[in-house]
């Protein structure tokens, strides 16, 4: 049984056997004329960025708050890859280049949160169940899902930040799907939920990503709008010669 109640984000997360509901849009924003570039990417390219920001939004309200960033990232590759009965086969490799490989811990969060059955290893795959009833009711597409999958842990993006930490992690993957080419904007109570971190956690993880040279910096405004630019890829010579550049705050 369901019982809904209306109350702040604070005491929702606070309060016991909770689940936030994610505010629906009914009527999306009319593109400005400034945002042109912004929404000028490939036919195929939306759909992915699509898929990733469904699979997202849904784990934010579907898994604990508590759970870790790493957990997340881990839950977001075997809800993309899972098939109609909700089973997801992870290849090893993919797990470790997502520095995700080699973490028996995160698995058991997944299964102590409710959302999957204990996962295990056969030859190159990991294999997992999903408990969860949306995941193992999927319409068909998984290869489509997979290859959104593919797309953003392949992304420039979460490839320079492969070795930053897991929450900044998390948040280069969410920023992936509102990124077109080296710039990108989104709301930023948008960014914090999807990662299901505050707004303040939220501007340190991205103050990191600038610090490892993933982002070349960020601004967040009035309305509460986030923006960025994706740092261009140097080389070893240019780097060492460069200062690590500084995010600005308007």
């Amino acid at each position: 049984m369901w019982r809904l109640s209306d109350m702040c984000a604070a005491c929702a997360a606070a309060a016991a056997d909770t689940v936030l509901i994610p505010q629906t849009v009914t009527t999306p924003r009319q593109p400005l004329p400034a945002d042109a570039k912004h929404f000028a990417c490939a036919p195929e390219e939306k759909v992915m960025r699509s898929r990733v920001r469904e699979a997202l939004t849904y784990l934010s309200s579907a898994l604990p708050r508590h759970l870790s960033a790493a957990a997340r990232l881990l839950a977001v590759e075997c809800a993309l890859r899972a098939d109609q009965h909700g089973r997801a086969r992870l290849p090893r490799g993919l797990l470790r280049s997502l520095r995700l490989g080699h973490r028996p811990d995160l698995w058991t969060e997944l299964t102590a949160a409710g959302w999957s059955w204990p996962s295990w290893r056969a030859g190159t795959h990991h294999t997992v169940f999903l408990k969860d009833t949306a995941m193992r009711t999927q319409r068909e597409g998984r290869t489509h899902r997979a290859r959104a999958a593919h797309w953003a842990a392949s992304s420039p993006l979460m490839r320079k930040a492969a070795l930053t930490p897991e929450t900044a992690r998390l948040v280069a993957l969410c920023l992936v799907v509102f990124t077109d080419g080296q710039q990108g904007h989104a709301d930023r109570e948008d960014v914090a939920r999807l990662c299901c971190l505050s707004s303040g956690s939220l501007l340190d993880a991205c103050d990191h990503l600038v610090t490892a040279g993933v982002l070349q910096g960020w601004r967040h405004s009035t309305p509460p709008e986030l923006t960025w630019h994706v740092a261009p890829t140097r080389t070893c010579r240019e780097a060492s010669q460069q200062d690590p550049t500084q995010s600005s705050v308007t």
